[in-house]
């Protein structure tokens, strides 16, 4: 859980400990592997999506749920997050604190362009809701961030609604 996070954070804090995220250790240039003497904290089983809210066309979903379950729970109400990676296997905590593109980012930007708010754990082991007008620093930081401003234990993303059939050219 999130608070299990946050006391991952405490314990190696008090214990002078180095660590590493990781959620399903996809990236491609080994980030996700952690340096002798540090400890790797694994996110994938922080992956509770919550369903969406239609008034506000937003769904919150944990780090470690991947993108595959998060349009899995969206679609079954008509609705999309505004940009999907293209590898639905990604983690939403992993796309998000390095950016992530789309098959529609020209027209909607990145993933990061499209999150209303973060939960973030900082590394002093404060557990802080954040979004672009509150905490907007912590907020602008975590996305991108590669981890290093705060691990990111939940997300609410934009959606948009869909059509149920699309005919492509």
């Amino acid at each position: 859980t999130p608070l299990e996070c946050k006391a991952l954070v405490d314990f190696a804090n008090h214990r002078n400990l180095k660590f590493t995220l990781r959620g399903k250790g996809l990236s491609q240039g080994g980030q996700t592997l952690a340096p002798s003497g540090t400890v790797t904290i694994d996110c994938s089983e922080i992956n509770d999506v919550e369903t969406p809210d239609h008034k506000t066309q937003t769904v919150t979903c944990q780090a470690g749920a991947t993108w595959r379950s998060v349009v899995t729970m969206t679609s079954a109400h008509g609705l999309v997050p505004q940009i999907t990676p293209f590898f639905p296997e990604l983690t939403v905590g992993g796309v998000l604190s390095i950016g992530g593109i789309g098959g529609n980012s020209h027209l909607q930007g990145t993933v990061n362009s499209n999150v209303r708010e973060l939960e973030v754990v900082t590394g002093r082991g404060d557990f802080i809701r954040c979004s672009s007008t509150q905490e907007p620093d912590l907020f602008e930081s975590s996305l991108s961030g590669l981890g290093r401003c705060g691990m990111i234990t939940s997300a609410t993303l934009y959606l948009r609604p869909f059509k149920p059939k699309v005919k492509t050219f």
